[in-house]
This record gives structure tokens, sequence and C-alpha cells, in this order.
């Protein structure tokens, strides 16, 4: 699979979502040109177990972590508790 064939709101297996987060991953921006920076990906699923989200490294703003990125920048202020990431 592709990362745009992943659809909100459709349940994957555990194994469809950590693919998805590799494939995720595999986009992380770094910051530095001096030094390698960690690839992040993340994959947010909700209380039902669907696919909610993904970000990863720099989507949104140089430096920032994947899981900063889907939880704080994409989803500011909103209940997520129960969800998965």
């Amino acid at each position: 699979m592709k990362r745009e064939d992943f659809i909100k709101g459709q349940i994957y297996t555990h194994e469809q979502y950590m693919h998805l987060s590799i494939l995720e991953m595999m986009e992380s921006k770094s910051e530095h040109t001096d030094k390698a920076d960690p690839r992040v990906g993340a994959v947010l699923v909700d209380r039902n177990g669907a696919f909610f989200d993904k970000a990863h490294r720099g989507e949104l703003r140089m430096g920032d972590h994947g899981e900063f990125t889907v939880l704080e920048r994409k989803h500011p202020g909103e209940d997520l508790s129960g969800f998965t990431l």
C-alpha cells in the first residue's frame, strides 16, 4: 500500500499501520546538514481502531517530530483520549 491509499475512518491491521508509519518516516525532513536527525513517522488511530491521521518529522515545521506534529500542530486542543499513536 502507498501512503495515499489509507483512508481516514477505515480500520486497518496492526501490520498495515506499522507499514504506514514506516512510509511516513521515509518522508522525514532533516533540519541539519552536518548530522543525521531521527526519522520519525507517526500514525494516529481513533478509539475504534480506525485510521485518524499521520505525520512525519518536519512535515509542517522543521525540527518538529511526527508525534508532536500529529498531536499538537494538526489537532491542537482536541480530545484525543483513548486514541493510539
